[in-house]
C-alpha cells in the first residue's frame, strides 16, 4: 500500500497547526481523527525579587506529532537492504538560563538507531585500472616485492592513475614497506599487537605486571610463503608458539589496485586458557610525519572505549592527530581510541594517505606517540618484589658490550661529580644492590 511521509522544521514551529490542518484536508479524513497533531509544553514561573519587582522563566515550546496509531507503524521502516545507517540524535537543551547555567546549555543527548546498516570491509579490487588482473611480483633473497597502480580521485576514466608498492620481509613475515607515488606511508612494519599503554587504575591493580606477556610480545617466525590465488597474492607467515600459551598466523591478500587484507589469528599452545586476559586484539604500525589529518566514521568526537562509550555518537569526524593525546594526565597514560569505527583514514595535506577499514566495527586511534611513549610503567620498571633479576656490570674501562646494552631492558649509570668518572666492580656493585634491596624493603 502506499505510505505517506511527513517533513517538518521542528525549530521554526510556532504552534499554528497549519499541519495538522493540512494534514486533514489533503487526506480528507473524517472529523476527530487527526493523522498529526500538535502538542503544546509550557512551564515556568514567576518569582518576586528582595526589591519589590519581578522575574520570571517561563517557557512554552510545540511539537508536531505523527498519528501514533500503529502499533509497527511501516512508515518509520526503512529499507533493511539500505547501506546508510539512520541514527535519530535527541538534544535536551534549556531554552533559558537556569541559575549557573546559561540558555542554549546542553543537558542531556541520546542518540537512536533506526538502522544500521551491515559492516562491510572495502572491496579489494574496486579502484583498479581496467586490465589490471594481477600484481606486479618480486621475490628475492630477503623479501616479496608486489606492485600496480590504481585509480586515484574518480573513477575510469577521469581519475588519476596512481602507482604503489608493498614489501613483506621474508625474515619477520612483517608488512614492511607501502609506498604511494613514491612517498613511503610505513615507518615501522605492521605488527600484530595485544597490549595498550596502562591508565591510572591499572597501574593502582598492577594489571600491567598481571598483562605483561601481552605488552610487548616476542614474534618469532617459523616460516613464511607466498601463493597465487585467483586474481590476488597470498602471503601466510607462521610464528612459533610463545611458551606453551599460544602461536600466530598472519595472512596478507594482495589485490592488484594495492588494497592489503590481513588476517590475524591466534592458535591455543595449550594453556591459552589460562594466560591473563587481552588487553587488545589487532595490529599497529607507525607512520612517518606529515600525515596530520585523523579522517574516521565512528564514535566522536572524544575519545571513548567499549565500556564507556555511551556519551560518544556515530558519525563522521575530521580531526588533527596532534589533537588525539589528553595532555591532562598527571601520568602519562593510554589515550585516543576511538570505537564502533566502520573505517578511519590517515592524511597528508595533500590528500594522499591509508585507509584501515575491517568486515566488523572496530577500535582504533592515530597518536603522536607509542605505546611506549605512554607507558608510565616503565619510567621505574624494577625493583618489584616477586619478579626475577640479572644485573649485568660492565668492565671499569671498556663497559659492557653493545650486543649486551641491545639485549637488555634498561640500563643504569651512577651519577658522579668530578673530573674522574670510574668506579670499580665492587662499589659499582654494592651500590646497586643496596638501592634495589632498599627499594625491595620500603615496598614491602
Amino acid at each position: 500500500m502506499t505510505q505517506k511521509g511527513f517533513y517538518i522544521d521542528t525549530t521554526r514551529c510556532a504552534g499554528c497547526r497549519t499541519c495538522s490542518v493540512a494534514c486533514a484536508d489533503l487526506n480528507n479524513t473524517p472529523v476527530g481523527l487527526n493523522l498529526r497533531r500538535v502538542v503544546e509544553y509550557e512551564g515556568g514561573e514567576w518569582k518576586k525579587n528582595w526589591d519589590g519587582t519581578w522575574r520570571q522563566n517561563v517557557f512554552a515550546y510545540y511539537v508536531s506529532m505523527g498519528c501514533n496509531e500503529c502499533a509497527d507503524p511501516a512508515c518509520v521502516k526503512v529499507n533493511a537492504n539500505d547501506e546508510t545507517d539512520i541514527y535519530l540524535n535527541v538534544s535536551w537543551v534549556l531554552k533559558s538560563y537556569d541559575g549557573l547555567l546559561p540558555a542554549g546549555h546542553e543537558v542531556a543527548a541520546d542518540q537512536i538507531a533506526l538502522h544500521e546498516a551491515p559492516v562491510s570491509a572495502f572491496a579489494a579490487g574496486s579502484r583498479s585500472v581496467p586490465g589490471n588482473h594481477m600484481p606486479e611480483f618480486f621475490e628475492s633473497a630477503d623479501d616479496f616485492t608486489f606492485s600496480g597502480n590504481f585509480v586515484y580521485g574518480m573513477d575510469m576514466p577521469c581519475g588519476r592513475i596512481s602507482e604503489w608498492s608493498a614489501v613483506i620481509d621474508k625474515r619477520t613475515g612483517a608488512l614492511t614497506r607501502y609506498v604511494i607515488d613514491g612517498k613511503q606511508v610505513l615507518k615501522e612494519p605492521l605488527m600484530p599487537s595485544f597490549g595498550r599503554a596502562p591508565v591510572e587504575n591499572d597501574l593502582g591493580a598492577d594489571l600491567h605486571d598481571v598483562f605483561e606477556m601481552w605488552r610487548y610480545p616476542e614474534f618469532r617466525l617459523s616460516s613464511v610463503k607466498a601463493d597465487v590465488e585467483d586474481g590476488y597474492y597470498r602471503v601466510v607467515a607462521e610464528y612459533a608458539p610463545y611458551g606453551k600459551v599460544y602461536s600466530l598466523t598472519m595472512t596478507y591478500s594482495i589485490y592488484p589496485d594495492g588494497s592489503v587484507k590481513v588476517a590475524e589469528k591466534m592458535h591455543d599452545a595449550g594453556e591459552l586458557k589460562d594466560a591473563p586476559y587481552l588487553f587488545r586484539f589487532g595490529m599497529k604500525l607507525a607512520m612517518p610525519g606529515g600525515f596530520s589529518t585523523f579522517d574516521f566514521y565512528g564514535r566522536g568526537p572524544w575519545d571513548n572505549y567499549c565500556d564507556r562509550k555511551s556519551s560518544a555518537q556515530m558519525g563522521h569526524y575530521v580531526q588533527r592527530v596532534q589533537d588525539q593525546y589528553w595532555y591532562g594526565y598527571v601520568r602519562t597514560q593510554e589515550s585516543g581510541t576511538k570505537s564502533d569505527m566502520r573505517w578511519m583514514r590517515l592524511i597528508d595535506n595533500a590528500g594522499k594517505g591509508i585507509e584501515i577499514s575491517s568486515d566488523v566495527r572496530f577500535s582504533g586511534s592515530a597518536l603522536p606517540f607509542s605505546q611506549r611513549d605512554m607507558d608510565s610503567a616503565l619510567e621505574n620498571p624494577f625493583p618489584r618484589t616477586g619478579r626475577k633479576y640479572a644485573l649485568v656490570f660492565g668492565n671499569e674501562v671498556d663497559g659492557v658490550q653493545q650486543e649486551v646494552v641491545d639485549a637488555s631492558d634498561g640500563v643504569l649509570e651512577i651519577p658522579q661529580y668530578g673530573t674522574k668518572h670510574s668506579l670499580n666492580i665492587s662499589v659499582s656493585a654494592g651500590i646497586v644492590l643496596w638501592h634495589i634491596a632498599s627499594a625491595l624493603h620500603s615496598e614491602a
